[in-house]
């Protein structure tokens, strides 16, 4: 079962520029925010399916994808969305 150290480690290698990573919650429901410089130049379709192609690259297990409810992706800068930005 992934938790949080785990999920940072696989979001850090993300293959964009200097990835900052915070994951909150547990094993039974995980929120990640990546903010990357990279993003700044992508769409939010764009970001999301090269984190999730990525987790699901390095996450073969679907009990390790499954506890993951969201990742936040953004360029330094801009605003998390509000409504998952509580959530912490």
């Amino acid at each position: 079962m992934i938790d949080q150290a785990r999920l940072t480690a696989v979001l850090k290698s993300l293959p964009v520029e200097s990835p900052v990573v915070d994951v909150v919650g547990s094993s039974s429901g995980l929120i990640a925010t990546v903010t990357s410089e990279s993003f700044a130049t992508m769409n939010e379709g764009q970001r999301q399916e090269l984190v999730w192609r990525h987790l699901q690259d390095h996450l073969v297990d679907r009990d390790d994808i499954d506890p993951i409810e969201y990742v936040i992706t953004n360029a330094p800068g801009e605003e998390p969305e509000e409504d998952l930005a509580v959530a912490k």
